[in-house]
């Protein structure tokens, strides 16, 4: 019984072993021949039982011819489990000498391909090295002109900023860095106080970079300062602001109408009105409604929000004694400003700037509502939204 088990173990494993590979030539006459041969020698096993059994309740006289008939046929089951277990090897052998031979074909193949695989590495190396090259001397040349650019703006003297950033535009209208550089020249227009040009050149941003979504985001609130800020001296800029009450941003739709509001201009009323809950601006809104004569009176106690604003003042004079900065609650900007330079607060009136404290209600933090610098750069002002 132990050779028939493993003559039947053997016939399993050696397809196995060269498994979705076509058998050799006579495997499967070999494989058919091994299982007639199980099954005959599973014939022989259960006569030799069935003999037995007759044996052990046979007369004497019987016993003796049963006795001859069992050794002839355990001879015949040790002549099957001997041809059984020859066949089995065979098909071992060649099946062990398909396998070397697969494995030979397999090893040059993978060989072959590894070599085309080297080959074609190399060469997108070669080619991803030449593109890294000639990417880096643009991005190097991008980087360098955009470095030079900001370093102008963090000194101050947006002029020169403006025009290296309006110089990149021009020159580089295909730079991976270009939303960039239009962002930062709109917003140096903005801080050299130029509204006009700043709206516009925030409008320029918008159209053409309305993908990068954080600086659309701000750019869109500080074109509303600039049109707010411009909003009786420029027919644009209440064009600009009512076309901004159907921004798809709530934010932008409640900004614009607040500065329509300051205006004295109610077509924002709707937008105001339908905010009243907004959890940032909906006392400005109430506020404002208030001011247009369309809602009554805030009551007693409650603090509209953009008379709790702080404005941060620094001012550096050539004397020292004239020098100072403060922080300061946006109702007692009027106290403060008489400690201004005279030629600030003649620039600031000149700028129509006057209602400054009506500016930082809806101006967002770090805004910059006023910067004045004499030509010899001794005397210096900067107001700003806290």
């Amino acid at each position: 019984m132990k050779a028939f088990l493993f003559a039947f173990t053997c016939i399993a494993l050696a397809p196995a072993a060269v498994a979705g590979a076509e058998p050799p030539s006579g495997f499967l006459l070999w494989e058919d021949g091994t299982k007639e041969l199980g099954r005959r020698l599973q014939i022989l096993r259960k006569k030799e039982g069935d003999l037995l059994h007759e044996r052990s309740s046979a007369t004497p006289e019987k016993t003796k011819e049963l006795d001859r008939e069992i050794v002839e046929l355990r001879r015949e089951i040790r002549e099957t489990e001997e041809e059984l277990r020859s066949e089995v090897r065979q098909i071992a052998r060649e099946a062990a000498a398909l396998a070397r031979e697969q494995v030979k074909e397999a090893v040059a193949q993978a060989k072959e391909q590894a070599k085309e695989a080297a080959a074609l590495a190399k060469e997108q190396a070669r080619e991803a090295k030449a593109l890294a090259i000639t990417l880096g001397k643009e991005l190097g040349a991008e980087d360098a002109a955009l470095v030079a650019a900001r370093r102008l703006r963090m000194q101050g003297d947006y002029s020169d900023a403006a025009k290296a950033y309006q110089k990149f535009i021009a020159e580089n209208p295909n730079a991976i860095r270009l939303f960039e550089a239009r962002f930062w020249f709109a917003k140096c227009k903005l801080s050299a106080q130029k509204w006009d040009e700043a709206a516009e050149a925030f409008t320029d941003f918008l159209k053409y970079h309305s993908d990068q979504r954080t600086y659309s985001q701000q750019a869109k609130e500080d074109r509303i300062y600039c049109w707010k800020v411009r909003f009786d001296k420029n027919p644009k800029a209440a064009q600009g602001l009512k076309a901004a009450l159907k921004d798809q941003d709530a934010d932008i739709r409640v900004q614009a109408a607040l500065a329509l509001a300051e205006g004295k201009d109610a077509s924002g009323r709707a937008v105001l009105e339908e905010n009243l809950g907004h959890p940032r601006l909906g006392e400005q809104c109430g506020l404002a409604l208030w001011k247009l004569g369309l809602r009554d009176k805030p009551k007693a106690g409650e603090s509209p929000s953009p008379w709790a604003k702080m404005l941060v003042i620094k001012v550096k004079d050539a004397d020292p004694n004239n020098s100072f900065e403060m922080r300061v609650p946006v109702h007692f900007f009027k106290g403060v400003a008489a400690m201004l330079p005279d030629a600030a607060k003649e620039d600031m009136a000149r700028k129509g700037l006057s209602n400054i404290a009506d500016l930082a209600a809806s101006a967002p933090k770090g805004q910059v509502l006023f910067q004045f610098r004499e030509d010899n750069g001794k005397t210096n002002v900067v107001i700003s939204v806290d």
